[in-house]
């Protein structure tokens, strides 16, 4: 976590270097910024604390005393942080880093790892205040607003190739109005499996088949299929941590969220669901 709080510092001095720059360019004024400050949630491949990520990336158990005897070779705690170590905290720490959340990055059925705080600043257009804007948004929001405030009309096809369409919306209603009534109607998530489906208000979840902070990969993976996981159902105006189920009592919500999941999936070219394990 020190390594971690070190390399936070730098980035947000970076960070203001960028900003620094555009004032002595003379633009800042008028020039639209969007700020996320995290990685969708804290990371929890770290495990049990670990000098190489990638043995976790890759289902590769190893023991505490093993990080610590390559990291003495390599030439001890000063190795963390560097290029020679691909060093990531404990997994405990992710999911304090992710409160009030249940899960961390890698799990998309929990906000603990899809959500990320952004600021937004246009000195020209936005009027700074304190007040957080509750909306529901997600990053590909980001393109439709900057195609909105400088009223382009996105191109239907770039060197020949068709695009496809974009599944978000302007935020820029929010600039001016923290009040505003939201205008993102659905969004879905999904990483390795664990996935969700969000529609005014509600979201419906399914955790998946891989724990990212459990050591190896689980013989069970292999025997897992996407229809035999049991969805979550959580109304997000009263319970923003998604901590009581409602699945039981709303089935006919939860399979009509499921069925939308599985069209929205399709339309973005998500299947096979855990085809990433």
């Amino acid at each position: 976590m020190e390594v971690f709080a070190g390399y936070t510092e730098h980035a947000d001095t970076q960070a203001g270097r960028l900003l620094n720059a555009l004032d002595d360019m003379g633009v800042r004024e008028n020039t639209l910024i969007f700020y996320i400050w995290g990685d969708n949630g804290s990371s929890a491949e770290g495990q049990n604390g670990t000098i190489s990520e990638l043995l976790a990336q890759n289902g590769i158990r190893t023991e505490i005393k093993d990080h610590i005897k390559v990291m003495n070779e390599l030439g001890g705690l000063d190795v963390l942080g560097s290029p020679k170590a691909d060093n990531m905290y404990h997994a405990a720490w992710a999911w304090a880093g992710s409160t009030p959340y249940r899960s961390t990055k890698l799990v998309a059925a929990h906000f603990g790892g899809t959500r990320t705080p952004l600021v937004v600043s246009w000195p020209k257009q936005i009027d700074p205040d304190d007040t957080p804007r509750p909306q529901f948004h997600h990053v590909n929001d980001i393109v439709p607003t900057i195609y909105d405030v400088l009223d382009i009309t996105p191109p239907e096809t770039v060197d020949g190739i068709t695009q496809d369409p974009l599944d978000g919306v302007s935020l820029a209603y929010s600039f001016g109005d923290a009040d505003a009534k939201g205008q993102k109607p659905h969004q879905y998530f999904e990483v390795m499996g664990s996935r969700a489906y969000y529609e005014y208000e509600w979201i419906a979840s399914v955790f998946g088949p891989r724990t990212p902070w459990t050591p190896g990969i689980s013989p069970s993976i292999f025997k897992w299929t996407p229809d035999g996981d049991t969805w979550e159902l959580h109304d997000l105006s009263t319970d923003h941590s998604q901590v009581h189920n409602l699945a039981e009592g709303n089935t006919d919500m939860v399979t009509a969220l499921k069925e939308a999941f599985r069209e929205t999936a399709k339309d973005n070219k998500v299947f096979p669901i855990g085809g990433g394990l």
